[in-house]
């Protein structure tokens, strides 16, 4: 199998784990492989996979969760309703 051909294979898969983020799939693949021709490393299809998916969980793990303005919640005020918001 060509090296290109198992690039697309992992990046098919991760993009089915990771469906909403698909230019960073393919950007820590990218750069999965270059640090590891850099270092001299030969990656099987199964370790560049698992260590995009690691850095991608990592990624969305660490994220922000998203803030969401919570309902207004009506005040009770001498036995009368005040709706706030």
């Amino acid at each position: 199998m060509r090296r290109d051909s198992v690039e697309d294979v992992v990046r098919a898969r991760l993009a089915v784990r990771f469906p909403d983020e698909p230019a960073e799939v393919n950007r820590q693949v990218n750069l999965a492989i270059a640090c590891a021709e850099h270092l001299g490393i030969t990656m099987t299809p199964e370790d560049l996979e698992d260590l995009v998916a690691e850095h991608l969980r990592a990624k969305v793990a660490s994220r922000p969760a998203t803030f969401r303005t919570p309902p207004a919640i009506p005040l009770v005020c001498r036995d009368r309703r005040v709706q706030t918001g």
